[in-house]
């Protein structure tokens, strides 16, 4: 069992208001499918180190939350999984201390858009954006919660400052992931049809602070916000391809946004399904699955991003199993290399519970998806963080 460190799992939910949800019906879906097989833990390699304050965690156990069921039902259970030191993830076990109810909702928290894991002495699980459905539309909230996560235990929760919403109209945080170097979080709200960098403090596990920055220049939801060479980036989720980078001038700064480059297709649907990678000697962004405007996808791509914020060339790499939008996607490092781990989701309509992984290769290259024991719930829209 690979070690591992206590931590604190946060919950953060967007505004009152109403607006139209991420489900938006069934989708057509392909059926190409990938062949797993195992990865082979004979002759471990070295893990190199991970750059600071941006790191890939070494890999304990890893935590699923929240959630829902068809867009209908509300999910506010936690599963927690051991990741051996080959890689691996184990069984998953129920935790005891589920989500609350956050103020203003009458049912428990659910569809996480974005977690985190602090980092520091003492990790925290910081999660954001939760939703309730309600037929078509959703209710999203500003809260915040967190929960320590000690060597796989889920502890009590707690609430933190609510996000910033520096706006006189509503702040939209809908449907988007965020990242964190360990004393902030970064990631994106809107208002009014235009999208800002907005970056909370984090003390104790929680946060204390929140600050609205930089616009976007537009509206952007239902995309991932990732973090590679000390830039983030973002696109708009609504089936295009185009991509935003904007750097962390300083420890909680973001500066002015620009155009990136493109995504190898257009995408959306897939909030938690990208996540940048630092590599001894080069950073990566992988990003898999989602919504392409025709069919949901089992398609994984990477490119790299060199010092200087640029996006290289985009390569397709080994495709999921099956295709998969509103799922999670975790990066993880253990003695035997650097992983990646796909949990839940939907195939189209149809919620899984499937978990996959996957190790990292040389040149941004991915090896062949292996299965994992399932989850105990078939979920989508749910909250994934290792610790």
């Amino acid at each position: 069992m690979g070690a591992s460190v206590g931590a604190v799992f946060l919950v953060a939910a967007c505004s009152t208001s109403t607006r139209r949800g991420g489900s938006n019906g069934a989708s057509a879906t392909s059926t190409r499918v990938a062949t797993a097989t195992p990865v082979s833990t004979a002759t471990p390699v070295s893990t190199p180190p991970s750059p600071t304050p941006w790191r890939t965690p070494a890999g304990g156990y890893i935590v699923v939350a929240g959630g829902n069921q068809n867009g209908a039902v509300s999910l506010n259970d936690v599963e927690v999984a051991p990741i051996n030191s080959n890689g691996s993830i184990g069984a998953w076990v129920a935790s005891s201390n589920t989500m609350p109810t956050p103020i203003g909702n009458s049912n428990a928290i659910t569809s996480a858009m974005w977690a985190v894991n602090t980092g520091g002495s003492t990790p925290h699980f910081l999660y954001g954006n939760a939703a309730e459905p309600g037929g078509i539309s959703f209710n999203f909230y500003n809260s915040i919660v967190s929960a320590p996560v000690t060597a796989g235990v889920v502890g009590s929760w707690a609430d933190g400052t609510p996000m910033a919403n520096a706006q006189a109209t509503p702040i939209w945080c809908t449907w988007m992931s965020a990242v964190t170097d360990g004393s902030y979080v970064y990631t994106v709200e809107s208002a009014s049809g235009v999208s800002y960098a907005v970056v909370g403090q984090i003390s104790g596990g929680t946060t204390v602070a929140w600050t609205l920055q930089s616009p976007v220049g537009i509206s952007v939801s239902n995309a991932s916000v990732v973090e590679a060479s000390g830039f983030l980036f973002t696109y708009n989720g609504g089936i295009s391809s185009t991509m935003y980078r904007a750097a962390v001038s300083s420890p909680g700064a973001v500066a002015a946004w620009n155009v990136a480059g493109s995504l190898p297709s257009p995408l959306r649907r897939a909030p938690q399904q990208s996540v940048g990678v630092p590599m001894a000697g080069q950073n990566y962004i992988f990003v898999l699955g989602g919504y392409n405007g025709s069919n949901t996808t089992s398609d994984c791509y990477s490119v790299p991003v060199d010092a200087a914020g640029n996006l290289g060339n985009w390569q397709s790499v080994t495709a999921l199993p099956t295709p998969m939008e509103y799922g999670n996607v975790a990066a993880y490092r253990t003695g035997a290399g650097t992983f990646l781990a796909a949990t839940g989701g939907r195939n189209g309509s149809t919620d899984m519970s499937s978990v996959y992984y996957a190790q990292i290769g040389s040149g941004g290259t991915l090896g062949s998806w292996t299965s994992a024991p399932p989850l105990l719930i078939p979920r989508s829209m749910a909250a994934a963080v290792v610790f």
